[in-house]
């Protein structure tokens, strides 16, 4: 009996209409996302992707790793050196050396990308950012006649990086500039003329928690620079001003420490203005005719004095103490027993 039955469903005709009914099922079921579906061969695009320069590498360098690179993706610079000047064009791209900073980048770096980031290389020759947002961590900066150039529209982030070396220019905030740079050690060459950080109308720049040693000057700000503000920085060994305003600048200078500086700790000159506070100073402090700068709870620490041609500003906001009489640095709190 059952293989009649199977014999006969076997030799059974297949109905045209049965297939009709079949087909239309299975769209139903693909339009409820439960039956077989079409893959998109765009969605296997892989995200993205680290591409490796140098030993062990097809690729010796690190300008054509970017001409090969799409948005975000990572390339790893392997110990060596690289005789090029790197040039950033692509968005969102990371360049990354070995923690020993053993990559070294001969020919400096130049940046026009809208956003990029940096780390652990070593570059000689400067970088120059000429518009964008690029983050620069943990490197050595080195041997060029300026360490960090900041351009029109540029609004880098400098953080955790050593400057040394440079024949002038540490770092240079042009007008229009922005940026922030932070937790960088400056070390120059005491040549004439060498700055520290010098801005010429700049926009708004954040330069926090710095040490800068070995220049000729410390800070000098130009024209404007209403937006900047020098916080919280340790200035020592200077040949001759810690930090100069001139030319009509305004910038927000406070809680920084000018340790030891040749000539005068802080000089206001060419009726230039700006925020003074909270600065202690280890030497003197000038101030032109025609400038007004707004002091306030600053430190003067004796032998140093205040030299000032406006009699209406003198010591206003500048107290004068003796090294032993300055306020002492707070302990960090112990953590509490668990």
């Amino acid at each position: 009996f059952f293989s009649q039955v199977f014999s006969a469903t076997m030799s059974a005709p297949y109905d045209e209409e049965d297939k009709d009914e079949e087909e239309e099922g299975q769209d139903e079921e693909g339009e409820d996302g439960e039956g077989k579906q079409e893959i998109d061969p765009e969605s296997l695009e892989s995200g993205p992707k680290t591409i490796i320069v140098g030993e062990w590498s097809q690729m010796t360098g690190i300008n054509e790793a970017i001409e090969a690179a799409a948005e975000k993706d990572t390339i790893y610079c392997n110990s060596g050196e690289y005789d090029e000047e790197v040039k950033i064009n692509k968005l969102g791209i990371s360049i990354l050396g070995p923690p020993d900073l053993s990559a070294s980048v001969l020919q400096g770096i130049t940046s026009s990308a809208t956003a990029a980031n940096v780390s652990k290389l070593s570059v000689k020759g400067g970088i120059s950012i000429r518009c964008g947002n690029l983050q620069v961590s943990e490197c050595d900066i080195h041997s060029a006649h300026s360490g960090i150039q900041i351009l029109k529209t540029a609004n880098p982030r400098i953080v955790n990086c050593a400057i040394h070396g440079i024949e002038k220019c540490n770092v240079a905030v042009f007008p229009g500039g922005n940026g922030c740079i932070e937790k960088t050690q400056i070390i120059g060459t005491g040549e004439r003329g060498s700055v520290g950080l010098y801005m010429d109308d700049a926009g708004s720049t954040l330069f926090r928690d710095n040490q800068i040693s070995n220049v000729m000057t410390g800070v000098y700000t130009i024209h404007g620079c209403k937006g900047a503000i020098i916080h919280g920085n340790k200035i020592s060994g200077i040949t001759g001003h810690g930090i100069y305003t001139d030319q009509e600048s305004k910038p927000n200078i406070k809680n920084n420490e000018i340790a030891d500086a040749e000539h005068y700790g802080i000089v206001v000159a060419g009726g230039s203005g700006g925020v003074f506070g909270n600065n202690i100073v280890h030497s003197s402090i000038r101030i032109y005719t025609g400038c007004r700068p707004s002091f306030f709870d600053n430190i003067v620490v004796k032998p140093g004095t205040i030299v000032n041609d406006d009699s209406l500003y003198a010591l206003r906001g500048v107290s004068i103490k003796r090294f032993e009489d300055l306020p002492k640095p707070k302990k960090p709190k112990e953590p509490e027993p668990e």
